[in-house]
């Protein structure tokens, strides 16, 4: 019994996807730099800081299931649980 209200205090906020993604985009775009900017690809700040990422919500209360389609079209799908994200296919 003690599980369900752990599980739905954990259940991740639709904010906290949003920083999720905006952090995962930003570690890919690092990683994938050209060594000439230093690990720092030249963007306009205004892109990402602050920006929130349109993405669909299905709250099921101790989990969601989040759609976000990413700007280069491709679509996934994420499982919010535990106050982490795992992306699902």
């Amino acid at each position: 019994m003690i599980v369900l209200p752990v599980m739905w205090s954990t259940n991740p906020s639709s904010e906290e996807f949003d920083t999720y993604i905006r952090e995962r985009e930003e570690r890919i775009e690092t990683e994938d730099s050209s060594p000439i900017f230093f690990g720092n690809s030249p963007r306009f700040e205004d892109e990402t800081f602050g920006k929130i990422v349109p993405h669909e919500r299905k709250d099921y209360k101790v989990f969601s299931i989040y759609t976000y389609r990413y700007p280069y079209g491709k679509l996934t799908r994420y499982i919010g649980v535990g106050k982490r994200f795992i992306s699902i296919k």
